[in-house]
């Protein structure tokens, strides 16, 4: 029998969003439509409870979403997982190891959440941004490290901590053509392509089994069945198990589906650090930041806004806009000259690195100075 929770229980009720990409939808299953991608900290307002869904509301939006990627204020699921540096001044990397780049330096006291645990560093989040940290250097508030473990074992742990894997690198060059076969039964096997960020796959169709990859969005893999809401893949002479969740089954994304990807990367990098030059999460300028975006998904774009305009994509107008799309501007006094670049999220609001405010930003096109200094947009997809 259905459980269905009255709304009016809900009516108050607020979660936040708990993996780094999750998909609403039309419905309380995973066969039903996406209405949206939706990134972690996403702030939801929760309607109802279906069969392990949630049923939510966003912004003007409504949709489903597993219960188990949504932490609810006051619930189990939202219990704190803070803990506080000590040491001294301490590096925060992009990965668990001291071979990993430096994204930041913090000063004991701080406070950080946890978000995960490898190998003894612990990914955190602090002032928007994430990293790693050794656990030396870590004090957790009492049950953090029971809440840390608690939330691992759900499968919003299945996004898995760690930047997308760049487009040139080892992992990125082992992608599969992803041609149809068999399986060794003689079954007749489908592509898929992963989407979500960066995932694990397992030794087995649970959350309870070994890792034994991990695949960024865009990785094409060969489908060879379906367990208990995982899908069996192979790619590269590995084989193992990834939720359906974060599996698009198809040759290729469609092209709105690839512009909400790239969005969904973007917010990742929400508050990383404006750069003059950057092109990477290290730091960004605005035609590093949409160039890193692309170049993941396999399009090279130079480090030049008036260039990405001028020699890239096809034109579109601004009534036309789709998420993914690029948008350019000028400046007063400047001639219409372009001189900035950022990425259109849908809904009227664009991401981009912004000189001004120092960092990764979200800004809207009603926005005086962006609808009056608007150039155009073009769509690389």
């Amino acid at each position: 029998m259905t459980c269905v929770m009255a709304v009016s229980a809900y009516a108050s009720e607020t979660g936040v969003i708990s993996a780094d990409v999750v998909n609403a939808r039309k419905g309380p299953d995973t066969s039903y439509d996406r209405v949206e991608m939706l990134a972690k900290g996403k702030q939801v307002t929760i309607l109802g409870e279906e069969n392990g869904w949630y049923k939510i509301k966003w912004n003007n939006s409504t949709g489903y979403v597993s219960k188990s990627l949504v932490a609810v204020s006051g619930g189990d699921a939202a219990q704190e997982t803070n803990a506080t540096i000590t040491g001294g001044t301490i590096n925060i990397r992009s990965g668990p190891g001291t071979d990993s780049s430096r994204v930041a330096m913090v000063s004991s006291g701080k406070r950080v959440t946890l978000l995960a645990e490898e190998g003894g560093w612990f990914k955190v989040e602090f002032d928007g941004r994430t990293g790693y940290v050794l656990g030396d250097y870590l004090t957790p508030d009492d049950g953090a490290l029971d809440a840390l473990v608690a939330a691992e074992s759900e499968p919003a742990a299945e996004s898995a901590a760690q930047e997308p894997i760049p487009a040139g690198s080892a992992e990125a060059s082992a992608v599969e053509s992803g041609a149809t076969g068999q399986s060794p039964d003689g079954a007749t096997t489908r592509t898929g392509i992963i989407n979500g960020g960066t995932i694990n796959v397992r030794s087995g169709p649970g959350t309870e089994f070994d890792r034994v990859a991990k695949v960024t969005t865009g990785k094409k893999v060969t489908i060879l069945g379906e367990e208990n809401g995982w899908y069996q893949i192979s790619f590269g002479g590995t084989t193992g198990y990834v939720l359906s969740e974060y599996l698009f089954e198809g040759d290729s994304f469609p092209a709105s589906s690839v512009g909400e990807q790239i969005v969904a990367m973007a917010m990742q990098y929400l508050g990383t650090r404006y750069v003059y030059g950057g092109s990477s999460p290290s730091g960004f300028d605005c035609s590093g930041f949409t160039k890193y975006l692309y170049k993941q998904f396999g399009y090279s774009l130079p480090h030049t806004a008036s260039g990405q305009y001028a020699n890239y994509g096809v034109k579109v107008s601004k009534a036309d806009l789709q998420p993914g799309d690029l948008v350019f501007f000028t400046s007063p006094g400047n001639g219409g000259r372009i001189n900035h670049v950022g990425l259109y999220m849908g809904g009227g609001n664009i991401i981009h690195a912004r000189y001004s405010v120092g960092e990764v930003h979200i800004n809207s096109f009603s926005e005086s100075y962006y609808s009056s200094n608007y150039v155009g947009a073009i769509r690389i997809l």
